[in-house]
């Protein structure tokens, strides 16, 4: 090896961290890499870029800093550690870390026409401990719970849990992104009944393994709608088929044993009854409206409580 440097003095090549780096949203990043065997890289050109040689995010050459071509979101958020440049060694600095930062960074040495890279992966991470939960009010179909939230990178994974653990299946699940490109979650889960009154909402980043959740105990009053509302239904529907019915065939029976003047009564009497008939199904269908509009102030947003382990 050491007479194949002397032949060829230009030969190396380039090191630096093998393991993947995880840079949290908002710090600081550090990149470094290192000439093998070490030497003197003021002469030489170093490059920094992503995915393209000819858009780089730092460019040192001819012993200075070439900042007219750094593409443009990086000019002020990166700098070049040149301390250790005379020994081969520079760390690009990165500040500020954002989710479009994630990926891969590649480092070039380049004397005369002789060049070598390293590539290291960065992943970029965001949690949020923030989760809420939001009940809606009851409805024919059962209760509606929501869970949501923000700021996550990347996606985390999100699930329903009863009071056992176990994975409930949610009713829909759904994201965006932020113009940050921080995710905001959401899933909703819908209670036909009181056997799932205790639910945790779980959220954990696949990439950190950070988690959080939040629990709630609905109360059994949420799911006494069903009862009520069955009931009324049935009343309704008992009462409109009195009202239809009854007349109907009351007026055919009297039509067939009775004189005309008796039938006359008992028609006026029948629309009497009709009428009152009506006012109850009125009354009825308002006492329907005042139920759903106290459920409907029952609207529950729940803070956030301990991370789910």
């Amino acid at each position: 090896m050491f007479w194949f440097l002397i032949l060829f003095p230009e030969v190396f090549t380039v090191t630096g961290l093998k393991e993947t780096i995880v840079a949290p949203v908002g710090t600081m990043l550090e990149l470094s890499c290192q000439l093998s065997p070490p030497q003197n890289a003021q002469h030489m050109e170093i490059r920094w870029f992503r995915s393209h040689y000819t858009q780089p995010i730092y460019l040192y050459e001819d012993g200075k800093d070439m900042f007219g071509k750094i593409i443009p979101k990086y000019v002020e958020r990166t700098e070049l550690l040149k301390d250790a440049i005379g020994e081969g060694k520079v760390t690009l600095r990165i500040f500020n870390v954002n989710p479009d930062d994630d990926g891969q960074y590649h480092c070039i040495f380049k004397n005369g026409k002789f060049y070598e890279e390293h590539i290291t992966e960065v992943k970029v991470t965001a949690g949020n401990s923030r989760v809420q939960i939001l009940v809606h009010p009851p409805t024919t179909k059962g209760v509606i719970v929501e869970c949501h939230s923000g700021g996550w990178f990347p996606r985390p994974h999100l699930e329903w849990r009863d009071s056992r653990g176990e994975v409930i299946p949610a009713a829909s699940k759904s994201h965006s992104q932020n113009r940050d490109k921080l995710f905001n979650m959401k899933i909703t889960l819908l209670l036909r009944d009181s056997s799932f009154r205790n639910v945790t909402c779980c959220l954990w980043n696949p990439l950190t393994g950070q988690k959080e959740s939040t629990s709630i105990v609905l109360p059994d009053e949420m799911f006494s709608w069903n009862f009520i509302w069955n009931m009324i239904v049935g009343v309704i529907l008992t009462m409109m088929t009195l009202f239809i019915i009854m007349p109907s065939t009351k007026l055919q029976i009297l039509e067939v044993f009775f004189s005309d003047t008796q039938f006359d009564l008992d028609s006026m009497w029948l629309d009497d009854m009709t009428m009152i008939l009506s006012m109850i199904l009125v009354c009825v269908v308002m006492i329907i409206f005042c139920i759903y509009s106290i459920l409907s102030d029952n609207v529950m947003s729940i803070a956030p409580s301990s991370p789910f382990r």
